[in-house]
């Protein structure tokens, strides 16, 4: 027989996760948050898409790995996020951050196309946080997933500085 695509199962608005008896509404906050962290993976992906750096793609390859881990650990799949990732993650950022000028104000998200998309994911990832906190309160998850969230949503910041530098594009300052 041949593999179909879709399954129909879900077309009521019910869905089931691997490991947990029982059907969910596809409107519980645990699928929000699933959807979320998959929705930051795509745009991790467009990121890439746009991207020609080697540097700033195999950092956020790495990146696409472990959502999937945390998106595996949401669905109690249980690939956890270790402190070693959060450390990775946070060696990364200091690198980058070492090669840009001090912020002394806020800067306007944007600039060049790569920029502007890790920008947009740098959003997505907190939206994504936020469903995590959210959830987490509910039901505990791994510590260092909180920790990995948060830490991702300043590399995309970082690495949009970055992108910006390397593409010679001023960044705008917010001057209300």
């Amino acid at each position: 027989m041949k593999s179909l695509a879709y399954t129909r199962a879900g077309d009521a608005g019910m869905t089931s996760l691997f490991g947990l008896s029982g059907k969910l509404s596809k409107a519980n906050l645990r699928f929000e948050t699933i959807g979320d962290v998959d929705e930051l993976n795509s745009m991790i992906g467009v990121c890439i898409a746009h991207s020609k750096n080697k540097e700033i793609n195999e950092v956020l390859k790495k990146v696409q790995i472990n959502l999937f881990k945390i998106g595996a650990n949401l669905a109690a799949a249980k690939h956890n996020i270790k402190s070693s990732d959060v450390k990775e993650m946070e060696k990364a950022i200091d690198k980058f951050h070492a090669k840009l000028p001090v912020l002394t104000k806020f800067i306007l998200p944007g600039g060049s196309l790569l920029a502007s998309n890790l920008q947009l994911a740098r959003a997505v990832c907190r939206r994504a946080e936020r469903r995590i906190v959210a959830l987490n309160e509910k039901e505990k998850f791994s510590p260092e997933i909180l920790s990995y969230t948060n830490r991702l949503s300043s590399l995309l910041f970082v690495l949009a500085r970055w992108a910006n530098k390397q593409a010679k594009i001023k960044e705008l300052e917010w001057n209300p």
